[in-house]
């Protein structure tokens, strides 16, 4: 049991100095950019597949339908369900970077 708590303190250690490191480096939690990452991929994932919402949820890590479609609403206002309607004909045409717009819609620096 000695060893084992011992690895298990040092895993949480490792994964704190990670997460400051992460803040430091990008001003954001890991835990938030994580989050945002799920849902970026579910925003894809709604428009461009016919994939259940339930399969959707599940694959991104969430613990249940609920839990993601209120995480979902939260960030965007709306339902994955309403997003999926309303978002089938906006399609984004084309990947620029790290995220899907249109190329009007991407910033120039």
């Amino acid at each position: 049991h000695g060893l084992t708590a011992k690895f298990l303190i040092s895993i949480k250690a490792f994964c704190s100095s990670l997460s400051t490191l992460f803040k430091k480096r990008t001003g954001q939690p890991l835990h938030c950019f994580i989050k945002e990452a799920k849902l970026q991929e579910a925003r894809v994932l709604l428009l461009y597949t016919s994939q259940p919402l339930t399969s959707i949820a599940s694959s991104l890590g969430f613990h249940s339908l609920s839990h993601f479609s209120k995480a979902f609403k939260a960030a965007e206002g709306i339902s994955p369900l309403r997003f999926r309607q309303q978002g089938s004909d906006q399609k984004p045409r084309k990947f620029y970077g790290d995220s899907f717009l249109t190329k009007s819609e991407q910033q120039t620096p």
